[in-house]
Formats: C-alpha cells, sequence, structure tokens
C-alpha cells in the first residue's frame, strides 16, 4: 500500500510541475487522484510514466489501461467510469485557440478485477473515436492526458453533444473562451475524478 501512496503524492506533484493543474484539471481536482492510471502502447517502452516521453508513431493505437487502487473495495460493482485523452497543447503550449484538443472519449466503462486492487478497463460506449497524437511540426512537446473519472450514474449523450464533441476542438466548447475541455465536461456532468496520466509528443 505503501508503493501507491508514494506513487500519489508523486503524482500529484508531478501534475503540478508539468501544470495539468490548472491547465486542464479543475482547481476542486487538486487533491489528486486517488490511483494510478496504467496506459501502455504497444511496443517496447511504450508505458507512460507522469511526463515521458513517446514517439508519436509509438501512441497511435488505444493502450491497455489499468486502474491500481491502494486497497480493496475502492471500486463498487456496478460503478460506471469515463476515460478520456485530451491535448491542452493544441496548437501550441502558447496559442491555445484549439485547445484543448478531444483525442478519446469513451463513456459508462466497466472495470473488470481478479484481487480487488488491479481493475482493467473493459468495454463502454465510445463517443469520440480515438485520435492518436498529431501535433504540428514546430509546435513543439505537447502534452496528452490520459483521465479516468467515476460518474454519478449512466451517462447519456443527446444527439447535439455528440455532435459538438466530433468536432474534437475545444471539446466542442466553441461558444467559450480557450483554453476549455475535459475539466469543463467533467464539471457538466460530475465526474469524480479518479486517475491520470500523461506523457509529451513531438514532431520537430
Amino acid at each position: 500500500m505503501n508503493t501507491i501512496i508514494n506513487f500519489q503524492e508523486g503524482s500529484a506533484q508531478a501534475l503540478s510541475e508539468h501544470s495539468i493543474f490548472p491547465d486542464v484539471l479543475v482547481p476542486s481536482a487538486e487533491k489528486g487522484p486517488s490511483g494510478h492510471l496504467v496506459v501502455e502502447y504497444p511496443g517496447e517502452s511504450s508505458a507512460v510514466t507522469l511526463g515521458n516521453v513517446l514517439p508519436v508513431e509509438a501512441a497511435q493505437t488505444v493502450p491497455n489501461v489499468m486502474l491500481i487502487t491502494t486497497e480493496p473495495g475502492k471500486v463498487k460493482e456496478g460503478e460506471l467510469f469515463t476515460l478520456a485523452m485530451t491535448d491542452p497543447d493544441a496548437p501550441s503550449r502558447s496559442d491555445h485557440k484549439w485547445s484543448e484538443y478531444c483525442h478519446f472519449l469513451e463513456t459508462n466503462v466497466t472495470l473488470g478485477s481478479d484481487d480487488g486492487v488491479s481493475h482493467v478497463v473493459l468495454k463502454g460506449n465510445p463517443q469520440v473515436e480515438h485520435m492518436g497524437p498529431a501535433p504540428p511540426a514546430g509546435t513543439g512537446a505537447h502534452r496528452y492526458v490520459w483521465l479516468l473519472f467515476r460518474q454519478p450514474g449512466r451517462l447519456e449523450l443527446s444527439e447535439e453533444e455528440l455532435a459538438r464533441l466530433q468536432s474534437r476542438i475545444n471539446w466542442g466548447y466553441s461558444e467559450k473562451r480557450p483554453p476549455v475541455g475535459v475539466g469543463e465536461f467533467a464539471g457538466e456532468k460530475n465526474l469524480e475524478l479518479v486517475a491520470v496520466n500523461f506523457f509529451y509528443a513531438e514532431n520537430k
């Protein structure tokens, strides 16, 4: 358990140092994640480790995702989750006109576990198809952030919401001043942050 607690402390520190707080997550989430989000892309050395750099081509497919909790019972039977990936640096760290850019959104995700601590992300309802990193050349390193949220219940999106999300830019919040994205969506849907992980990718 101490390993996970230490990870939680290190995770909160990394999220602050790399400005995930407050660039992506709202102040109410600053207490930090309650678990460890394992994100692994296919291939060698393709695990996401709180701010490491991955080649763009290594992160083009949907990764394997697992939630590690501090102890059994943290995930209740029947609970549903939202899994998302967002880019707060679109088109660049200094120009936020496209920020955030939605790279993936799946709702009503179920988790499966054999030991009550390691929870494999199972199927959900894909809302925005996965799109791998595609930072414009010369715009510097982009942060790509994976987030897992607990839902208060089953989440149903309207046709208008789905159509808006498909634009990906600003998570469809065209009426709001950028940057805006997953934090706004989570607030609207009363989602509770559970775990976060992130990496950098760049096209020089």
